[in-house]
C-alpha cells in the first residue's frame, strides 16, 4: 500500500475521503502534531534573525554602517538566503484542495501574539480564517491541554506567562519529569 490516499479508479472520493490525486498523507496530522508544527514554523526566520542579530552588533553606529554589514553579509556570506533554491514548500503556495477538504486548526504563533490556521493534511499555514475552518471539538481541545508544554519549549513558555500574563508560572510535574527539567535547565 502507498503512503498517499487512496480513493477509486478516477481519483474520486465520497464526503470524508481524500481522492489520491491530491497526494496528501492517508491520515490526516493530529492536532498536538500541528501544534507544535506552527509554533515552529512561525519561529524567527533565518533573515529575522539575521537583522537582530546585525541590529544588536551595530548599537552605537550609524545606519550607513548597519546597511554596509547587511549588504556584505547578504552579497558575499549569503546570511539572507537570497542564493537559495527557492522550490521548496514555502515557495509553492497553498494547496487549493485544502479549501474542499481536510481540516483547519486555529493555534497562536510562536510568539504567542496572532492566531493562524493549519490544515490537517498539507500543513499549509495561513494568517486569514478559511472559509472551511470549523472549531476544534471540545475533545481535542481537552486532549491538547492534557499534553501540556513539551521540554524545549518550556522556557519559552515560562517567560511568556510571566511577562504577557504578568503572572509567576508554576509547573507541575512528576518527580522523573522534574529531574529532567532540571538536567535540560543545567545543559541548556
Amino acid at each position: 500500500a502507498s503512503a498517499t490516499a487512496v480513493a477509486g479508479e478516477a481519483g474520486e472520493a465520497g464526503e470524508d475521503d481524500i481522492p489520491a490525486s491530491y497526494g496528501w498523507p492517508k491520515e490526516p496530522f493530529e492536532a498536538c502534531f500541528l501544534r507544535q508544527y506552527v509554533l515552529h514554523y512561525t519561529k524567527d526566520s533565518k533573515q529575522e534573525s539575521w537583522d537582530h542579530a546585525l541590529a544588536d552588533r551595530s548599537v552605537g553606529g550609524t545606519f550607513e554602517d548597519f546597511l554596509v554589514e547587511k549588504a556584505y553579509a547578504n552579497l558575499l556570506l549569503n546570511k539572507e538566503g537570497t542564493g537559495e533554491d527557492k522550490e521548496d514548500k514555502d515557495h509553492k503556495g497553498i494547496d487549493p484542495n485544502a479549501y474542499k477538504r481536510g481540516k483547519w486548526y486555529r493555534f497562536l504563533n510562536a510568539k504567542g501574539d496572532c492566531n493562524v490556521y493549519i490544515h490537517n493534511y498539507t500543513c499549509d499555514i495561513q494568517a486569514s480564517r478559511p472559509e472551511n475552518f470549523s472549531e476544534m471539538s471540545l475533545e481535542e481541545k481537552a486532549r491538547l491541554r492534557k499534553l501540556g508544554v513539551y521540554i524545549k519549549d518550556l522556557p519559552e513558555h515560562l517567560a511568556m506567562v510571566h511577562d504577557k500574563q504578568k503572572q509567576i508560572p508554576i509547573v507541575f510535574a512528576s518527580e522523573e519529569t522534574a529531574e529532567a527539567i532540571k538536567k535540560f535547565a543545567e545543559y541548556a
